[in-house]
């Protein structure tokens, strides 16, 4: 498990089968919307865990003003974006 939580952040690293990712708040805990480039930073992450073939999970606990929605297709997107560009690139 890999989390965010301020003052008590994780590495990124994986020991298992699978990838679950905690976000607790882009501005503190659990609140904030996330930046682009955290976002980002973090999807690129999770698509090479994915490709390593491991399932991923994500939960997002920003839930002030419906942050965490927000965020999570946000990501995604993101996401999604790399792997048709990945797609398009090889055909």
């Amino acid at each position: 498990m890999v989390h965010d939580f301020p003052g008590k952040a994780s590495p990124r690293w994986t020991a298992g089968d699978l990838v679950y990712v905690r976000f607790h708040g882009g501005a503190g805990k659990y609140v904030g919307r996330y930046s682009e480039s955290a976002l980002r930073g973090c999807s690129d992450w999770l698509i090479k865990q994915a490709q390593a073939g491991r399932p991923i999970w994500a939960f997002f606990n920003n839930d002030s003003d419906a942050a965490a929605v927000s965020d999570a297709l946000a990501l995604e997107a993101m996401i999604g974006e790399s792997s048709a560009a990945r797609q398009e690139v090889k055909q």
